[in-house]
């Protein structure tokens, strides 16, 4: 299973594994502690960002426990895979 990069749930760029937020969007919203520069927790984030933390959450977990990638598509209505057959958009035409 190959695994997507990291990004950053505001500006979607590429951090660290470890982390959810870039540096730069961490200091032009406020999600550090001003003293001491460690980020805060997400539950002292403002909501809008915990929102977007969330989404990130829930779509990274997805992809790395479920296998889905590229190639597949959940469906919430029915919990399951929308898009089963990696192959359905596969294009092996030469040329």
């Amino acid at each position: 299973m190959t695994r997507r990069e990291k990004k950053c749930c505001i500006c979607d760029k590429r951090i660290t594994a470890q982390f959810w937020v870039c540096k730069d969007c961490e200091k032009q919203h406020g999600l550090a502690d001003a003293s001491s520069g460690k980020q805060k927790r997400p539950s002292e984030w403002p909501e809008w960002a915990r929102d977007l933390y969330n989404q990130a959450q829930r779509e990274y977990y997805r992809v790395h426990t479920k296998g889905e990638g590229a190639a597949f598509q959940y469906d919430d209505e029915t919990g399951g895979l929308a898009n089963a057959d990696p192959l359905d958009e596969f294009d092996d035409s030469e040329g």
